[in-house]
């Protein structure tokens, strides 16, 4: 991969399967210069049968921390 976006990223993510999933993700956290929202939505790509929102996340005056 040329570049280290969340385009890039989630382009590969569309056809990958489970295992390079993993691989993606990972390379994602630790060499994307990714926001932490655009990650969140990475993984909700990579398993959107999974995906279940944090506490306080989605939830009418949800906070975090």
């Amino acid at each position: 991969m040329a570049e280290n976006t969340y385009e890039a990223y989630k382009a590969e993510l569309e056809h990958a399967g489970p295992r390079l999933k993993e691989l993606i993700l990972h390379r994602a956290e630790q060499e994307g210069d990714l926001a932490f929202d655009e990650f969140v939505a990475l993984c909700r790509i990579a398993y959107p049968e999974d995906w279940r929102p944090p506490a306080g996340i989605g939830h009418p005056g949800g906070r975090i921390g």
